[in-house]
């Protein structure tokens, strides 16, 4: 008799798929070469895998099925921008960036014979989970669906043609060299694929409108969403108005009370498998101890920790980008520590962020994003204001301090050099360091944007008034100088 008892769980494996060879035949087909326009009769764009290169392809299919050319990079850009899927597609530098590498002459029928037999795969997958779906909701009708499932089964052929050789389970370092491709970004700077992302923050600190806000939308420009919350229906509602969310198609939300009683290993399943039947670019757990049921003492056993992240390990390991949310401890701690409960959630993170205010006399609307992570590149800060519902990226910590510091000089500096006055003088009042506004000086002075009289010693120090272009200038409009370099989200 077979032990069902000792079977465990089998981790999620890649759905088949091959992004070198979808690149490959988008490319050929925007560089003409002879031939391609018979292999797109026999692919659909649901043959794609990756969301954009979908997009893409079912755009160039409309072009072609109205007698347009497919060989004309602009035209392409200006069809994707009419039906607003420029950005679904990866933007106009991704789109470009196609032809990067593509030989004049490229083996067509190679990329396009990879890309049906991966999309057959798959078919055959998502009718296997659809099969033992259908086997474990049977009830007393169980003699009727393997029937069913029988018939189906006979009617559905799959011929592959080619065969990919058995991958092992072992490599070595030279096959690593080979099979290495640099991380892609969901949502850029800290939001990767395939890659587990941590966000830490205290209790009503802004972590959902900040994930809304600042990595939802930007995801959902480039393929489907699914957001596991644990807020009701109605609160939630709200987060979505606020963050200009209410009627997206491309996001589907699971929120705690519709799986409210059942085991963080089922919520899971119909998470990845939502994920992967919609093609999902991102899923978003919020918040993990929730839906994991871990509460008190429970959320300090490293075991179960283990237990909560694994699953969500698999789906990236399958190329969705993962991003649980967790409360911080009362406590705070250093970045990694941080997080409420056992360790073990942050070390089975790939990317750890803290949203918190930052250090010292703030605005209270500033929060500060901290980040260490695995991979290299990514912002180690960066400042955010909440302004009109949503937060606005305002630079690095010292970039802020050094621009304040740069408006409250211009703006109480004396317009002649007989009113000058000492860098004390100017800071009285302020709270800005004086080592921040010693740098701002210097820079000012630099640029001839501040002019400078005196020795620089005890009895004789230096004094500082505006220059005779800057002296012209009227007051900054709403506490802001016009000299202040623009704002652009990274």
């Amino acid at each position: 008799m077979h032990d069902t008892s000792k079977e465990k769980e089998q981790p999620l494996r890649p759905l088949p798929h091959s992004k070198e060879a979808e690149v490959a035949f988008l490319g050929a087909i925007l560089l003409g070469i002879e031939g391609v326009h018979e292999q797109m009769e026999k692919l659909e764009w649901t043959d794609f895998f990756l969301p954009f290169h979908r997009v893409i392809y079912r755009t160039l299919k409309t072009l072609y099925a109205r007698g347009m050319p497919t060989d004309d990079l602009a035209i392409l850009c200006d069809s994707l921008a009419g039906t607003d899927e420029l950005g679904a597609a990866g933007g106009a530098g991704y789109v470009s960036s196609l032809l990067d590498g593509i030989p004049k002459t490229a083996n067509i029928c190679y990329y396009a014979d990879a890309i049906r037999e991966k999309s057959q795969a798959r078919r055959l997958i998502y009718l296997y989970e659809s099969n033992i779906d259908k086997l474990l909701t049977a009830n007393g009708n169980l003699s009727g669906v393997i029937q069913e499932i029988e018939t189906d089964s006979a009617h559905t052929r799959v011929d592959f043609g080619r065969k990919d050789n058995e991958r092992p389970l072992f490599q070595t370092g030279a096959d690593l060299i080979q099979d290495s491709i640099s991380p892609e970004f969901a949502v850029e700077p800290y939001v990767l694929a395939g890659a587990v992302t941590e966000l830490v923050a205290k209790i009503k600190a802004g972590k959902t409108t900040y994930v809304l806000g600042e990595i939802v939308c930007k995801a959902i420009t480039k393929g489907p969403v699914v957001y596991l919350t644990e807020q009701p229906t109605a609160s939630f509602r709200v987060a979505l108005q606020r963050a200009g969310l209410i009627g997206t198609k491309n996001l589907f939300i699971l929120p705690f009370n519709a799986v409210v009683g059942r085991p963080w290993s089922d919520i899971a399943k119909i998470a990845i498998k939502k994920c992967r039947e919609v093609g999902a670019l991102l899923l978003v757990v919020d918040t993990l101890s929730h839906f994991c049921g871990l509460e008190g003492d429970s959320e300090n056993d490293s075991g179960a920790a283990i237990a909560c992240m694994k699953p969500l390990q698999e789906a990236a390991a399958v190329g969705i980008a993962v991003l649980t949310i967790r409360h911080e401890r009362k406590s705070g701690g250093e970045i990694g520590d941080a997080g409420r409960g056992s360790s073990a959630f942050g070390g089975a993170a790939d990317t750890l962020l803290t949203l918190r205010r930052p250090e010292g006399r703030t605005r209270p609307t500033l929060r500060k994003i901290e980040c260490v992570s695995r991979f290299e590149g990514l912002p180690s800060e960066a400042i955010f204001e909440y302004r009109d519902g949503r937060y606005e990226y305002m630079g690095k910590e010292n970039e802020i301090a050094e621009r304040e510091a740069e408006e409250a000089i211009l703006a109480g500096a004396p317009h002649s050099e007989e009113k000058a006055e000492t860098l004390d003088q100017l800071l009285n009042g302020s709270e800005i360091a004086r080592t921040t506004a010693q740098r701002v000086v210097k820079k000012l002075v630099n640029e001839g944007r501040l002019k400078q009289t005196g020795g620089g010693k005890k009895r004789n120090p230096f004094r500082y008034f505006l220059s005779e272009c800057h002296s012209a200038q009227t007051s900054p409009i709403n506490g802001r100088s016009e000299n202040v370099p623009s704002q652009e989200g990274f």
